[in-house]
């Protein structure tokens, strides 16, 4: 028989313009050892081959972290699923393998995630800005921030990383996923799982791809006015990024963000930014900052 997998993944545009990149994503409800845990205490995602053995079977990557190419087409009754995906989607996928090409055979869209790449950015907003002084005053190669609306609920989660000569290519190591997000949308699901948790207890990357947790006052405001990155809010109201959506009961994952990873024109940094709040005002700004323009979202 074909090998299939059967996982958990995260979707990236493939840099290529070719299809999708799915990355594998670790269950958080997973037990200790053995097979990460599904919904159901009784499921676990599955890695078959002609001897189960994970890898096994023409075209299986041995390294079950690494981005699988998706073609756009070709699988069959599930190519309007495939095609109404968007990066940064989180998926259930049964694929089949046939000489290193995956077939899709079965997909649910788990959560709608956005996640925007910008290349090239003339505009560094100020939290942005001043996080990155604040890391080369203190001799890092990254710091983050929990980022406010005006009434100082937290709206979104900021990360800046060196990108220079000796770090790599560090934006098209995310883009192209071999460099993971996760572990920053993990760790900002955790630390955001409840509305009354605005702490600065937001873990960064280190330079050797490790969790840092930033010490307590890397929770400045940094973004003003109505939650855009760059304007003032005269009106004095509420902000609409002020109520933080809360994961629901028994849900790792967390509610659907916005994710921005953005690499400026003159700076030595990439920024990430994940936005708590899908569609708010603080995401809007960003998309708006950046001529993002939400997409069509035909996935209901």
């Amino acid at each position: 028989m074909r090998p299939t997998t059967s996982d958990l993944f995260r979707v990236f545009g493939d840099p290529r313009g070719e299809g999708w990149l799915f990355v594998r994503v670790d269950d958080p409800g997973a037990g200790d050892g053995g097979s990460p845990a599904g919904d159901d205490p009784g499921e676990t995602r599955t890695r078959t081959g002609p001897d189960d053995e994970p890898g096994s079977g023409a075209g299986v990557p041995r390294d079950p972290f690494e981005p699988v190419a998706v073609p756009m087409e070709g699988h069959g009754e599930a190519d309007p699923a495939v095609a109404a995906l968007r990066p940064g989607y989180l998926v259930e996928a049964t694929l089949e393998w046939d000489d290193r090409r995956p077939t899709v055979r079965d997909l649910t869209v788990r959560k709608r995630t956005l996640l925007e790449f910008v290349d090239g950015a003339s505009t560094v907003f100020q939290a942005a800005a001043k996080a990155w002084a604040e890391a080369r005053t203190a001799g890092e190669a990254m710091n983050s921030r929990v980022t406010r609306s005006t009434d100082g609920d937290p709206n979104g989660v900021l990360y800046v990383f060196a990108d220079g000569p000796g770090a790599g290519d560090l934006f098209e190591e995310f883009r192209s996923a071999r460099r993971p997000l996760e572990p920053l949308i993990a760790r900002v699901n955790e630390a955001h799982d409840d509305t009354d948790d605005a702490g600065p207890d937001v873990p960064g990357l280190a330079p050797d791809g490790s969790i840092r947790v930033p010490t307590p006052g890397d929770d400045g405001a940094g973004v003003e006015g109505d939650g855009s990155p760059t304007g003032e809010r005269e009106d004095g109201g509420s902000d609409d990024d002020a109520d933080v959506p809360a994961a629901e009961d028994g849900d790792e994952h967390g509610p659907d963000r916005e994710v921005f990873v953005v690499r400026p024109a003159d700076e030595p940094f990439v920024i990430v930014y994940i936005v708590l709040r899908k569609g708010g005002v603080l995401a809007d700004a960003m998309r708006d900052t950046y001529a993002r323009p939400r997409p069509e979202e035909p996935i209901g």
